[in-house]
């Protein structure tokens, strides 16, 4: 028997779709996010006949009800060769993603088969290929980097996307497997704080490094590349950056071409890009605002003492976060177990979620609903003002305007076309009220064929 997490292969992501609903029935949680994210994956795949495998899975359900088994089954009795190897070739497996999947979550070793079918590719391209929403991948991605032990990201900061293509084809050359490719455009704040996501682990930053770091790497506004690799050796990767810099940079720009020198480092990376509401801070959140809130946490006497993935900041750190007041408390909630009920620590937030529809383990679990600032998840700027909105103090109407004016930017990857069609928007809303209220006297069915008349005159200028 070995390992499971020798069986991960970047040509292999979609067993990353099945390990959060792993995760959920292994720590009796709710299984919302990791069902919805499996659906989506099997829904995107499912043949255009339907399904039908081994004239037992009809449906969804059923493979659910399926998973479901042989996740009780080595939960209770261990990984179990006599109910089936995993067959594996060259590059990766060709059967048992959901065994797999099973024995990474659990820790469970699991016996290799030798496999005599073809190369299965169901890695980052073949996800975007079947229309899977780019939330979906990146959270996979996430998944993927969490149980892999060697990986790597290779930084391309402000190039045209001629040079990234390039990029590619040398890694490609060199027999880098290739994980996942992400490219973002960064606001000037992002630049600056990017520096910190890729250098401030190491003793020698300093805040006073934000300017000089990134002049040194951003002289224009294109977009930067994130190539997520599966590792090399040490020298073969310092090799590789070196070649790239001498083939496609010079003695004034090498330093936009940047590796990463750990998991730690990997991770950091993704939490900061992988993710929307942690790409938000990135590029909007004044810099260093984090840093009082990051203090208080590792100084809490509770919270200290927690695992990062097991609770959130929430209530008005994103105020604080987005430079807009300081947080008067250092409000969190915590996972809470679905069947084995836990009462929650005295000081958090849990019990404020009773009546809200979201419950505190789906901010806690769904990446769509926090950030993660080094390491820490904070829950995310609309589910704050959903909360907010629900609690309805007279503090909570006067944050939620602040937090609405800050978040519709249009400026989260920096597409100034986003920002034109915010701008767009807010010039419609403003006209429409303003014919709304000029017609208001006049008889409704008058009213509808003036309002039909203005939208195609609006549309047509």
């Amino acid at each position: 028997m070995e390992s499971a997490t020798n069986l991960i292969s970047a040509n292999r992501l979609d067993v990353f779709t099945k390990t959060p609903l792993v995760y959920a029935w292994a720590h009796d949680l709710d299984d919302a996010w990791g069902q919805e994210l499996y659906g989506a994956y099997m829904l995107a795949t499912r043949p255009p006949e339907g399904f039908s495998e081994n004239n037992s899975k009809f449906s969804l359900t059923d493979y659910v009800i399926s998973f479901r088994a042989i996740f009780e089954s080595i939960k209770t009795n261990g990984f179990d060769a006599k109910n089936g190897t995993i067959p594996a070739g060259e590059k990766g497996i060709t059967n048992g993603a959901h065994r797999l999947a099973v024995a990474l979550v659990l820790g469970e070793n699991v016996v290799q088969g030798i496999s005599t079918d073809i190369a299965h590719n169901y890695g980052f391209k073949f996800f975007q290929s079947v229309g899977l929403s780019e939330c979906f991948v990146d959270a996979a991605v996430v998944e993927y980097l969490n149980y892999a032990t060697q990986t790597t990201v290779f930084c391309a900061m402000g190039i045209t996307p001629s040079l990234a293509a390039n990029i590619q084809k040398e890694l490609n050359r060199a027999s880098f497997e290739t994980i996942y490719v992400k490219a973002i455009k960064l606001s000037e704040i992002g630049q600056r704080r990017l520096m910190k996501v890729l250098y401030g682990s190491n003793d020698w930053w300093t805040k006073e490094l934000y300017e000089s770091l990134t002049l040194e790497r951003f002289n224009n506004q294109e977009s930067s590349y994130f190539f997520f690799v599966e590792s090399k050796t040490i020298e073969n990767e310092i090799h590789f950056k070196s070649e790239i810099r001498n083939q496609y940079f010079d003695q004034f720009s090498f330093k936009k071409f940047h590796s990463t020198d750990s998991k730690a480092e990997t991770i950091r990376v993704a939490d900061s890009i992988l993710n929307q509401n942690s790409l938000l801070v990135l590029n909007e959140a004044p810099i260093e605002s984090e840093e009082r809130l990051l203090r208080e946490i590792r100084n809490h006497p509770y919270l200290s003492t927690l695992n990062p993935k097991t609770f959130a900041v929430d209530g008005s750190a994103n105020l604080e976060i987005l430079g807009i007041r300081k947080a008067r408390d250092l409000d969190f909630i915590e996972i809470e177990k679905e069947f084995l009920e836990v009462a929650p620590h005295s000081s958090s937030h849990n019990s404020e979620y009773q009546t809200l529809p979201i419950k505190p383990t789906k901010l806690i679990t769904d990446p769509r609903n926090y950030a993660i600032i080094e390491g820490y998840k904070f829950v995310s700027v609309p589910q704050t003002i959903a909360f907010k909105a629900h609690r309805g103090e007279g503090k909570d109407l006067l944050d939620i305007s602040e937090l609405c004016r800050r978040n519709v930017s249009g400026f989260v990857y920096g597409d100034e076309n986003d920002r034109r069609k915010i701008i767009y928007l807010r010039l419609k809303l403003l006209m429409r009220k303003r014919v709304n209220r000029v017609i208001a006297p006049l008889p409704d069915g008058l009213q509808v064929l003036i309002r039909k008349s203005y939208v195609r005159l609006r549309d047509l200028i």
